[in-house]
Formats: C-alpha cells, sequence, structure tokens
C-alpha cells in the first residue's frame, strides 16, 4: 500500500514532488513598467482607434499584475503543499488509513496543483503574454484564476482532513462519514470563488492547517464528536476586549454570561471566537464546545437533537420528543462527561422573551453542570443577573455595541493587499455612514469587491453611493439600503435568484442543504454557494458533522429585506418535492420530517397571511403535500397538539379549495384516525366510512394507482377503529380487504410495507379473538416480509415483530422461548436506537423481559428489567407523569416484589401505580391494585390499612357499577378474612357468602373453578366455628371435591389436607360418598 509521500514526494526531496528547487520561479520581473501603461492609456484616447489601444493595454495591465502575483503564489503553494504533507505523514504514523477516500482528495489537490505549477514554471518567459494581444487574457491571467480554484480546491481537501482529524481515532472514523461525504462532494464541484477571493482562500488555508496541526498535537482518546466550530478566516475587529472579558469570567466552572445587543452588531460572530478560543486551550484537558441555534421552540430542539448525538446518545426520531424532556437529557449527559471535560454551550439568537426560553426550553436544574460554562446571545437585556432554578447562578452580561469609526474602516480593509490614502479614507467615511454595524460593513465590503474589483473597491463604492444620494438619508435608512444590495447582485443569476425567492418563507436557521438545492433552477447548488459567497447564507454551526446533514442559516435583518422577492409558490412547491422522501410507515425516513419541521410551520403562516394573493392550486398543493404529511407524522408519534393543527388547517384547505373527492377523503381519513388515536373510535368510524365512500363512488376500472393505495390505507384506519372498540372479527375483515388492495396495485407476490403492516395487524386482531396459534402465524408472516424487504438492516420494525411473537409465545406458556424472542427484540431495539436510548418501545422489550422472568421464577431478574423499565418510562415522560403504561410496569414490579418477600418495595411500587390509576380514572385498575396493596400490608401484619384498602377497591368497582369480578371476590374475601381475625365471626361469615355469590356470578354457579372452592372453603370455616355444622360439612365437602377435580391437584395439596381434617373432626367423613372417599384416598 503506497503511503502519500510515495504518491506526492517528500518534502525534503530534491528530485520528487512540489518541493524541488526551480530557480526561475522566483526571478521573474515585469519589463514594462505598470505607470508607463497608465500613461500611454491616457493619450490613445485622443488618437484614432484609441478604445481598441486602451482595451489591449488594460489587458497588458493585468498580465503584468498577474506575472507580479505568480512568484508569491508559487511559493505559498509550496509552502501550504508541505505543511499539508505533514500532516498527512503524522495522520499515517497514527495508523489513519492511507486509502481513505478523504486522503485521496487531498493527493488528487496536490497532484493537480503541482501539476498547474510545473506548466508555468517550465514555460518561456516570453510566452506567458501571450493571448494578451488576442482576447486580453494571458496566460499569466488564466494561471493566476486557475490558481485561485486550484488553492480552493486544496482548501476544500484540508476540511476533510480537518474533520477526519476531529474524530481523534481510525476506529470512530465512521461516526464523521457524514462530514466526509459532503466534503468530499464539496471537492468533485469544484466551488467557484469570485475572482477577488484569492487572498482570502490563502489566509483559510493557513487557518485550517493551523488547527489542523493544533488538534494532532493535542490529540486524545475521545470518541465523539467534541465541537460545531465553524471555521473562522481572520480576527474579529474591535472584540479582542469583549473576547478577553468573556474568557476571563469562563475561567471559573459553572459561570454563564450572555451578550447582547442590536441586531447586526455581531453576537453572534463574536460568540463564534470566544468558544473557539476555548475550545482551543487545553491546559486543563480536553473540551466539549456547541453552538446551538435557540432562537424558537423548533431549532433549539434540533440543536438538542445535535447535542445528543454528537454525545453518542441516540433519540428515537419515530417519537416526538417535547423539548422539555430533551434539555434533561442534554443536562444528563454533561453531567456524566463532565468528569472528563470541561464544556461550553453557546445559545445563539435566544429570544427577546428570555424568561420564557428559561422556562420552557432550557435545563430544569443545573444540578450536575459545574464543570461547565454557559453563553447566551441575545437582543434582550433581561438575562442581565438572572437567577436560573438552583438560586445562585447569576448571568453576566456583557453589550455589544456598534464599531468605532476605525475599528470599522479596519473591518472594511481587511482584505485589501494595498491600501492607498484615498481608500483609507473611503473606509472611515463609510464606516461612519454605516454607523459602525459590522453586518452592514460585511456587506459593503462583500458587494464594493464584487463590483468594483480588487482596485480601490470602497472609494468607488462610496462615489457612488453618494452620486445616488443615499448619504443624506439617516443611518437606518441607509444601513437597510446597503444590507438589500446583496440581493440585486444576484437578480440576474437565475439558480441564486430561485433560491432567494423561498428564504422569506422559511425558518432563518436550520435551512437543510438538500431543500435549498431543490429551490434552485436546475436542482444542484450552484445558486446555494452564490449566496453563501456573498454573505446571504451562512452554513449553520455543526451542519456537516451530526447525521450528515449539511444546512444554513439568513441573518433575520437579511431574511426581512429577502421578503421583496419572495415566491410563496416556490416555496410550497420545493417543500412538497421535499416531503416526498418521507413515509409515515417508513421510521427510516423519519429525519425528513424532523429537517422540514419549523419550515413548514413558517411557510404555512406565510401562506396564510397571503391566502387571497394565492391560486387554488397552490393552497391545495400546501394541504396535500405539505400540511397532510406532517400531521400525519405528529399523529403517529402522539404528538396530537400539532397533530389536530396540520390536519384541521389542510383539511380546511382541501375543502375550500379542491374540485377533487379524493382529496376530501384523504383529508377526512387523517382526521379520523387522529380522532381513534385520542380516544373516539365511534367518531372516528363514522368518519371514515365516509371516507371510503367517497373513494368507492369513484371506483372504477380506470382507477389510477393512488386512489388505490388511499382506499388500502383507509381500509386499514377503519381495521383499527374497529381494534379499539373491541370488534377484532371486523377489523380483522378490513385489515384482510386492505391487503387486497394493495396487491391490486404490487400484485401478491410482492411484499410491501403496507402488506407486512396490515399482516401484523391482522396478528393482533386473531390475538383480541383469542385465536393465539393464527396470530403468531400472521406476525411471523410479517416479520418475514419485513426482512425481504429491509435485508441485513435492522430496524424497530423487525425487533416490534418479534416482540408481538414473543408476546403469543409467553401467553401460550412457551416462556423459554418467549424470553430469547423478546431478548431478540431488545437487542435490535439497542442497536437501532443506541445504548443510551430511552423510548417506549425499550421499555416495552423491558417490561416483556421481567415478565417472562418472573413466569420462569427468575424474580430478580424479573425485578431487575421492571426497574429498568420503569425508570425509562418515567424518564420519558417525567417524573410526575400520570401514564397508565407507568402505572402497569409499577403494578407488575410490585408482584415480582412479593414473590421476593420485598414486602416494603411491593408497597411501594403499589402505591405510585394506584396514584396514576386515580389520576387516569382506570377504575379496574384501582380496584386491582388496591388489593394487592391491601394483601402487601397483611404480609405486614398491618391490618387495618389491608381492610382499608380491601374497602376502597370495592368502592371502587362499586362507583365504576362493576357487579361481578375476581378483583371483587378477592377483595370481599380478603375482607371477610380480616373480620374474621378482628373476631367478628359473624362480619367474616357475611363476607365470604358476598364472596361466594360474586365468585358463582363470575364463573357460573355449578362451576368447579378454584376461585369458588377457596371461597367456600373459608366460608366453611366461619360457619364451623359458628357451630353451623350441617351447613359448614356441605361446603367443605363441595370445596373438597372441586379441589380434587382440578387440574394440578397436587398444588392444592395443603388446603386438601387441612379440608379433610376438618371433615373428619365434624364426624363428616362417614357420610362421604363413596367416590369422595377414593378421591381422598388416590390424593392422601
Amino acid at each position: 500500500m503506497d503511503s502519500s509521500l510515495d504518491r506526492i514526494g517528500s518534502p525534503g526531496g530534491e528530485e520528487r514532488g512540489l518541493h524541488r528547487k526551480e530557480e526561475a520561479s522566483s526571478s521573474r520581473t515585469t519589463a514594462l513598467p505598470r505607470v508607463t501603461l497608465r500613461i500611454v492609456g491616457a493619450a490613445a484616447s485622443s488618437v484614432p482607434f484609441g478604445e481598441a489601444i486602451t482595451l489591449l493595454l488594460r489587458g497588458l495591465e493585468k498580465h503584468l499584475e498577474a506575472v507580479e502575483d505568480a512568484p508569491a503564489l508559487v511559493d505559498k503553494a509550496r509552502r501550504r503543499t508541505g505543511e499539508l504533507q505533514e500532516v498527512m505523514t503524522v495522520l499515517e504514523e497514527s495508523l489513519f488509513d492511507p486509502d481513505a477516500e478523504v486522503f485521496q482528495h487531498v493527493v488528487d489537490a496536490l497532484k493537480n496543483l503541482e501539476d498547474e505549477l510545473k506548466t508555468w514554471i517550465g514555460r518561456p518567459k516570453g510566452s506567458q503574454i501571450c493571448g494578451c494581444f488576442l482576447n486580453a487574457k494571458s496566460i499569466a491571467v488564466s494561471f493566476n484564476e486557475s490558481m485561485e480554484d486550484l488553492l480552493h480546491e486544496v482548501d476544500s481537501a484540508t476540511k476533510s482532513l480537518h474533520a477526519l482529524v476531529g474524530s481523534k481515532t481510525y476506529q470512530c472514523a465512521e461516526d464523521i462519514r457524514g462530514q466526509q461525504v459532503i466534503l468530499e462532494e464539496t471537492v468533485d464541484r469544484g466551488h467557484r470563488l469570485l475572482s477577488d477571493g484569492q487572498h482570502e482562500i490563502k489566509e483559510r488555508i493557513a487557518s485550517a492547517q493551523g488547527e489542523i496541526l493544533r488538534r494532532l498535537s493535542n490529540r486524545q482518546s475521545s470518541t465523539f464528536l467534541q465541537e460545531n466550530l465553524p471555521p473562522l478566516s481572520r480576527e474579529l475587529v474591535g472584540r479582542e476586549e469583549v473576547i478577553a472579558r468573556m474568557l476571563e469570567i469562563f475561567e471559573a466552572p459553572g459561570s454563564m454570561a450572555s451578550l447582547s445587543g442590536p441586531p447586526g452588531v455581531g453576537k453572534t460572530s463574536c460568540a463564534n471566537h470566544i468558544a473557539t478560543r476555548f475550545f482551543s486551550d487545553t491546559s486543563n484537558g480536553e473540551r466539549f464546545v456547541w453552538i446551538l441555534a435557540a432562537e424558537n421552540e423548533d431549532t433549539i430542539r434540533e440543536s438538542y437533537l445535535q447535542v445528543l448525538e454528537a454525545l453518542k446518545i441516540r433519540i428515537d426520531l419515530t417519537e416526538f420528543t417535547p423539548v422539555r424532556r430533551l434539555a434533561k437529557r442534554v443536562a444528563e449527559a454533561l453531567s456524566r462527561i463532565s468528569k472528563r471535560f470541561e464544556w461550553l454551550l453557546v445559545f445563539d439568537n435566544a429570544p427577546d422573551d428570555c424568561t420564557e426560553f428559561l422556562d420552557k426550553w432550557f435545563f430544569p436544574s443545573l444540578h450536575g453542570l459545574r464543570t461547565g460554562r454557559i453563553l447566551f446571545t441575545t437582543r434582550s437585556s433581561e438575562l442581565a443577573g438572572a437567577a436560573f432554578a438552583d438560586g445562585h447562578v447569576k448571568v453576566h452580561q456583557e453589550v455589544l455595541d456598534s464599531l468605532p469609526r476605525d475599528d470599522g474602516a479596519a473591518m472594511l480593509l481587511q482584505d485589501h493587499k494595498t491600501i492607498s490614502a484615498s481608500e483609507e479614507d473611503a473606509a472611515r467615511e463609510l464606516s461612519m455612514l454605516f454607523a459602525g454595524l459590522p453586518l452592514a460593513l460585511q456587506i459593503v465590503k462583500r458587494v464594493s469587491r464584487k463590483r468594483f474589483g480588487p482596485n480601490g473597491p470602497l472609494q468607488s463604492y462610496l462615489e457612488d453611493f453618494e452620486r445616488q444620494g443615499r448619504a443624506s438619508s439617516d443611518a437606518w435608512q441607509k444601513i437597510q439600503k446597503v444590507i438589500s444590495e446583496p440581493f440585486d447582485l444576484v437578480a440576474e443569476d437565475p439558480c441564486a435568484s430561485r433560491v432567494c425567492s423561498v428564504l422569506a418563507c422559511f425558518h432563518s436557521d436550520g435551512l437543510p442543504h438538500r431543500l435549498l438545492c431543490l429551490c434552485s433552477e436546475n436542482g444542484d447548488d450552484d445558486g446555494v454557494l452564490k449566496l453563501v459567497e456573498i454573505g446571504i447564507l451562512q452554513e449553520d454551526c455543526g451542519c456537516s458533522g451530526v447525521r450528515g446533514r449539511r444546512s444554513y442559516r439568513v441573518h433575520r435583518l437579511l431574511q426581512k429585506c429577502a421578503e421583496s422577492c419572495v415566491i410563496i409558490e416556490h416555496a410550497v412547491a420545493t417543500l412538497s418535492q421535499f416531503l416526498t422522501l418521507f413515509h409515515f410507515r417508513d421510521s427510516r425516513t423519519f429525519s425528513v420530517v424532523l429537517e422540514a419541521w419549523q419550515h413548514v410551520a413558517k411557510l404555512a403562516s406565510v401562506a396564510m397571511g397571503d391566502q387571497k394573493g394565492l391560486q387554488r392550486s397552490v393552497l391545495l398543493q400546501l394541504a396535500t403535500c405539505v400540511l397532510l404529511p406532517v400531521g400525519v407524522y405528529a399523529s403517529w408519534n402522539d404528538d396530537f397538539e400539532w397533530a389536530e393543527k396540520w390536519l384541521e388547517l389542510a383539511f380546511r384547505l382541501i375543502t375550500e379549495n379542491s374540485g377533487q373527492a379524493k382529496d376530501v377523503a384523504n383529508g377526512k381519513r387523517e382526521l379520523a384516525e387522529l380522532m381513534g388515536r385520542r380516544g373516539n373510535p365511534k367518531g372516528s368510524v363514522q368518519m371514515l366510512e365516509e371516507a371510503l365512500d367517497i373513494l368507492e363512488s369513484t371506483d372504477d376500472e380506470g382507477t389510477d394507482v393512488q386512489q388505490e393505495l388511499d382506499r388500502a390505507t383507509t381500509l386499514e384506519y377503519l381495521g383499527y377503529a374497529m381494534y379499539r372498540q373491541g370488534e377484532g372479527a371486523r377489523a380483522r375483515q378490513y385489515f384482510r380487504k386492505a391487503i387486497e388492495s394493495a396487491q391490486k396495485v404490487f400484485g401478491s407476490d410482492h411484499g410491501t410495507l403496507i402488506v407486512a403492516s396490515n399482516l401484523n395487524n391482522i396478528g393482533i386482531a386473531e390475538d383480541s379473538l383469542g385465536n393465539l396459534s393464527s396470530a403468531e402465524d400472521y406476525h411471523a408472516q410479517a416479520l418475514e416480509m419485513k426482512r425481504s424487504i429491509y435485508g441485513d438492516e435492522l430496524t424497530s420494525d423487525i425487533a416490534i415483530s418479534l416482540s408481538n411473537i414473543a408476546s403469543l409465545k409467553l401467553r401460550q406458556d412457551d416462556v423459554d422461548s418467549a424470553r430469547d424472542e423478546m431478548q431478540s427484540a431488545f437487542d435490535v431495539f439497542r442497536e437501532v436506537y443506541g445504548e443510551e436510548a430511552q423510548n417506549t418501545h425499550l421499555a416495552g422489550s423491558l417490561l416483556n423481559l421481567g415478565a417472562a422472568d418472573a413466569m420462569l421464577g427468575d424474580f430478580p431478574s424479573a425485578e431487575k428489567n421492571l426497574k429498568a423499565a420503569a425508570a425509562m418510562l418515567k424518564a420519558i415522560h417525567g417524573n410526575g407523569a400520570q401514564k397508565d403504561s407507568i402505572a402497569d410496569v409499577l403494578y407488575i414490579l410490585g408482584c415480582s416484589r412479593v414473590d421476593l418477600r420485598q414486602y416494603e418495595g411491593a408497597a411501594e411500587s403499589f402505591r405510585e401505580a394506584l396514584a396514576i390509576y386515580k389520576a387516569t380514572g382506570k377504575a379496574q385498575s384501582c380496584a386491582d391494585t388496591a388489593t394487592q396493596l391491601g394483601e402487601v400490608l397483611d404480609a405486614q401484619e398491618d391490618f387495618d390499612g389491608a381492610e382499608d384498602f380491601y374497602k376502597e377497591a370495592l368502592r371502587t368497582l362499586a362507583e365504576a357499577n362493576e357487579t361481578a369480578s375476581d378483583t371483587m371476590t378477592t377483595a370481599l374475601r380478603n375482607l371477610g378474612a380480616a373480620r374474621d381475625r378482628a373476631g367478628d365471626i359473624l362480619g367474616a361469615q357475611k363476607y365470604f357468602r358476598k364472596a361466594l355469590q360474586c365468585a358463582q356470578d363470575v364463573h357460573g354457579t355449578d362451576s368447579q373453578d378454584v376461585e369458588v372452592a377457596r371461597t367456600l372453603y373459608l366460608l366453611a370455616k366461619a360457619e364451623r366455628r359458628l357451630g353451623l355444622t350441617d351447613r359448614a360439612a356441605t361446603h367443605f365437602e363441595k370445596a373438597l371435591r372441586m379441589f380434587l377435580n382440578a387440574p394440578d391437584p397436587a398444588s392444592h395439596a395443603d388446603v386438601i389436607e387441612e379440608i379433610t381434617a376438618a371433615m373428619e373432626n365434624l364426624n363428616a367423613r362417614d357420610n362421604c360418598d363413596g367416590s369422595l372417599r377414593s378421591l381422598c384416598a388416590n390424593n392422601s
């Protein structure tokens, strides 16, 4: 395997690579002084053919400038190449794979640069002017332009190495695969930079090289991405004191600060520099730094997800996790890494209402976060001195003002290679004209160089500005005008202008790269890159580091200017196309909705504000292709508030703007499913039947594919609704019809997710009907089809089918096999979601494992799994959440602890479960839990407390109009036993008689059920103590006969022996008939 040295050449070699000595390149000078050309050019205006002569001389002047710059370019290229080769050598020595694609791109970039330099160095001096007199573009000029592209290619390759080194070890190179892919694509595209950006390119290369070498020198063994800092090409002008003060504040662990100031003053840029300096200081060990977009609930939610993924904590994208819960998960993750890392979080663009931000979206507590630092950027001053939940943590505030005149001028002159006195005066004047606002000055710098070139752009810009009479307006009017100028530059570029036309329709942060590319005229990213070049778009922090996604942001002041060129129709069409990547049956596509979520909200708001100005077809597309799919995602992930908002708005737009029945049917279908998921199955059935009638009324031989699939989905939803109503047979019928409809489209031999889903649904329906074997067959078919669809890829769908099969095996007493299947399902969920993930799928798997362990008699393992399930559900829903799923786990955990004779722990679990069941109004569950709690208190000899809970169970059932149940039988029987212990034999007899009547009502008067037998036995004992010997003997005999006829009489041996002894004491044994004597003899 060749190393990079073999392919490029050693930095010290005399014969190989770019580093061999070429004396000619450093001794080239121009023969004609440039001042002479200017004099001749001035005189040419008064002679015949003067214009042609002037053009020729301009070409010659450009040639001479290029020749003057060429030696410096050659030297810089050599130096940068040497530095990059040294970095690659160190990486190879550190066991980074030299055949990796990222290395290959670096090699290719350097080889191209080498070839260009060799061609230039070997060209005779006289030939370098060739072409100048033909097309005003000499070989020297072409060389400079080519070098710009090649140096940028090297810069892109350097970024690839930067990303690779950022992961610290070869073993975690997979974690930055997304970055590599994006950077490799960037190199392949060959970004076109502005012709006057050469100086900036060189600075960026130098900066990137220094960053890579710094990271190598501090290389440790971390296993996660440690920062999402943007590349910084230069120092900030006029902010060094602020940065130094903030870094001094952050020397103290646990410190918090805010940067506040008006829009455009440079808060974000300043925060980026502070974060970069903090990250670079590794004197006290490694550091973790992350910049979060905090403008609103959607952006902060996405940022929290990025932090968790950077820290290797996966979140289930199939569930919509509230921001507050994500904040808690981030706090827990940071608390865990605090022992190894100092960290800094930057909450960028926190809303003006900071109090609401802190209450709803920030960490619920700072406990365990004392080694971290937190920085806010916000326009508001509300955070100054604010105290957080812990009480004593205060926020230090630093207010950013506009730059002084000289600092503003220095900012404008940053990229100038030479500075004339007139250019310096123009810079000061412009700084004063625009009140030193950094955003405005940055735009002036970019626009002036784009419009007037690298020579004296500020002076030309100022003259043009004054010529248009804009210098007399007030400062804010001037700033507003200058902020709009970048949009004027892209007006004639079709690709860039099409991207600009959607910016005001989407959210300002987190604009996905692939969404913006869809906005472009030709579908590539040329327009996006153009907007980046002139400063309208900025790459988001961490955009290429998390989930391999690339995104951009636009400053809010610039977004306001974009309203002048907005095309809502184009934004709707683009977002519709983007969301075609999402399918609610395939969890692998859920990230598409998460990327689009905040932009859907903004687009809906913009479109509704201009509803009258939009065509009906546009509003219909917004409803059916944007709002409906996002509403479906929210509904299926139990985010009912957002689901209702999107689906109701979509249905309203459909009914107002569509003439097609199928659109109305689809809207009804999704609203009906939401209704069913929210607990209204009857209303859901009615609306679904209406939707199905609409679809079938237009059904004929020419029905299109999509309409047939819509029909299949509607039939499936009807099956869900019937199942929720307890009508398993009708549900099964609809699921089968849904499969038939889908097979009309795909064929009967072709496996699809809709067919697999309905096979699974039929299995659930068969289960509800008690057909366990048939249910298992259907679940097995669903599993086989899913595996044929997904191949070797592990998904949550696979695990769900495994769980369903395991549950059925458990109920068919195949406990060992069920336990194995449950473990397989749990392992798949863990593989899909990660070791640190917490979601309802994992919690359900732990619950199943705990139940199986309990049935196998492994009570310690059962308790461990059930405790983990309860803890996970509490973490998901919050400790105080009133969720039946939490109560169910606590109830089973209590039963497991009873088996372990851990009565105090069991009582605690039952009490907690009972409180939740009361809050959710589950009467039967309340009664079951109260009865279990009474039995635990009985075991602890708290007889009064036990009696209270038995009575509570009976009272709960009576209020729910429950006339008879096994729970009522048990509670009455236990109350009788309590009265018996208290010496109230008559009271005991009364409760036992009621318990017997209840058991016979449940199981039948002639039933031989053990519950009836047990109640008869206790009643007989009470009657014997009351002296009712004949009645006691009769009841003893009936109970004995039932126990002896039970499926496993040996399990009741103690009771049988006690009854037999009691009957002998009553002299009743001789009165037993022969069959009874025979039974007693056989079971003695």
